[in-house]
């Protein structure tokens, strides 16, 4: 419901704050259907630019390869989520 419903997350970093959605909608058709899949991002990676030892811009991605189908929802499978981080000056 929540990827349905658009929600998103909301992070600070350094008094930095960035959103990001948690998930995105998939629509196909199936046998001449449209079926709606619901997929979850797995893995972020969030690139930090600092001067000093302030960070002065956070931006992220999420990594299309690394997604989790719930379209079923009687059965939600168990989540490995992950992150990565890059530095820049």
């Amino acid at each position: 419901q929540a990827i349905q419903e658009d929600y998103y997350f909301e992070f600070f970093c350094d008094d930095l704050p960035f959103w990001g959605f948690i998930g995105e909608k998939e629509v196909h058709t199936v046998n001449g259907k449209n079926v709606t899949s619901f997929m979850m991002f797995t893995h972020y990676t969030f690139r930090l630019a600092h001067n000093g030892d302030k960070v002065i811009e956070v931006t992220w991605e999420h990594d299309a390869s690394k997604r989790a189908d719930l379209s079923d929802a009687s059965s939600v499978p168990e989540l490995a989520l992950t992150y990565s981080v890059e530095w820049r000056n």
